[in-house]
């Protein structure tokens, strides 16, 4: 018995050790907390003649290095800067990328093209959409999302948002299904997947092709397929602020045999694949061609996609997880268990209510002060652009996307390759803007 009572005793002995422990965690922590809002609250924001908190500059993007050197010169000096129909027989960069894509993808077919609007332009008219077809489209994403379908004589059909991931909801996209509804085109915002179980879903059901605008999203996965890769077409953006660069350029992808033809006829002119007849054209195309400069900058950098992404991520998530905690703002999820994002973009949704109803166009001059590169992203939905008004002379109104146009702020993907103190030095802007509101709102 008496053994029993000491167990008891010096287990009591140790549980109040831990209390006391833990108590004393607790008023540390509760001190440090109060301290670093004290150390920013006293702290002048840049905006209002104090220091900057960020006074480095990030690192260069896109980071010049002596292979890329090395194969922009063997292009120059090779004498095939374009396409040329006499060299066509060669192996050059553009075949050495539409390859390197193709096997980094995992899909059939890759044509390097001129930009991502061209590769959408090619994307429609491949489909065969024509006068009257209905496309259905995000409202919150680039004019050329939209104006491919417009190009071809369809009619774009604004589906809203899904709040959580700024992307299309397909929830909205039944919605907006009628007898005339032909493809979805599906925008992968910022580098977050869509839904795709559920739009692939959909557009089984319904006898729907799919395109994917993966303009933000080179890399990024739904469960383990890439984007652009899910639906009938995939597209991409080599563009200069992308994660990949080549100042301009772009890519059309595809496992179709039937579609990767007519994108071809349709890039170069209106010649068929594969002939030789340099004056033979048998469809309305275009030139959408890409140069062997912009194929070789864009081959120079894939080796090194998945290095600069685990920065970025691993950045971003820090960045996502601390700002969580400040009330007002909410970082874009993905569907997380089911997608692996990559970071073209990181948005914020910024709740003005919660920040004394500091305007987010004043907000953002806070951050710009204290050395933060970040926007307002789109103003207003795309629809609202007055293309749209006039042609298809539509009341249109999609809630969340109106929402999101007020509320958004973008992180651009080159912040994110920074070192910890970098990402450090992000949060601490907010914060410090956080605890400083009052001078903004005087």
């Amino acid at each position: 018995m008496n053994g029993v009572c000491a167990v008891v005793v010096v287990l009591q002995w140790h549980i109040t050790i831990l209390k006391i422990c833990w108590i004393r965690k607790s008023i540390v922590t509760w001190i440090l907390a109060r301290l670093f809002q004290r150390r920013f609250s006293l702290a002048k924001l840049a905006i209002c003649g104090g220091d900057k908190i960020i006074n480095h500059k990030f690192p260069q993007f896109p980071k010049v290095n002596q292979e890329m050197e090395n194969i922009i010169m063997e292009v120059l000096h090779s004498g095939l800067w374009g396409y040329d129909t006499e060299r066509d027989n060669e192996d050059n960069y553009l075949k050495k990328m539409e390859r390197e894509i193709s096997s980094f993808m995992g899909c059939n077919y890759t044509l390097g093209v001129s930009s991502c609007s061209g590769a959408l332009d090619i994307a429609i008219r491949s489909l065969g959409i024509r006068n009257g077809d209905e496309v259905i489209v995000s409202p919150y994403t680039y004019f050329a999302s939209a104006a491919c379908i417009m190009n071809s004589g369809g009619i774009p059909i604004f589906a809203d948002i899904d709040c959580k991931t700024w992307n299309i909801s397909p929830d909205e996209i039944i919605k907006k299904i009628t007898p005339r509804t032909k493809a979805i085109v599906v925008v992968h915002f910022g580098g977050v997947s869509a839904n795709m179980d559920e739009i692939m879903g959909i557009a089984q059901k319904y006898n729907l092709k799919v395109i994917e605008d993966a303009a933000h999203s080179f890399g990024a996965k739904w469960r383990d397929q890439f984007t652009g890769t899910i639906g009938d077409i995939g597209c991409f953006s080599f563009q200069q602020a992308k994660n990949v660069i080549a100042g301009e350029g772009g890519a059309f992808v595809t496992d179709n045999r039937e579609f990767f033809e007519k994108a071809y006829s349709y890039m170069m002119l209106g010649r068929k694949y594969k002939e030789k007849k340099w004056y033979q054209h048998h469809c309305l195309g275009w030139n959408y061609r890409m140069t062997q400069f912009q194929a070789a900058l864009v081959y120079s950098q894939l080796k090194d996609i998945k290095t600069m992404e685990d920065v970025r991520r691993k950045n971003a998530q820090k960045i996502c997880k601390e700002l969580s905690n400040i009330e007002g703002l909410i970082p874009v999820l993905g569907e997380e268990e089911e997608a692996q994002r990559v970071y073209h973009i990181l948005g914020i949704r910024y709740k003005k209510e919660k920040w004394n109803n500091l305007s987010k166009k004043r907000f953002i001059y806070a951050l710009n002060a204290e050395g933060i590169p970040c926007y307002g992203g789109y103003e207003y939905p795309l629809y609202r652009n007055p293309i749209f008004d006039k042609e298809l002379n539509s009341d249109m109104f999609c809630k969340e996307a109106e929402e999101l146009c007020q509320q958004a702020i973008w992180l651009p993907g080159k912040i994110l390759l920074g070192d910890s103190t970098c990402t450090d030095n992000i949060i601490s802007a907010f914060v410090k803007i956080y605890h400083n509101l009052n001078e903004l709102v005087k």
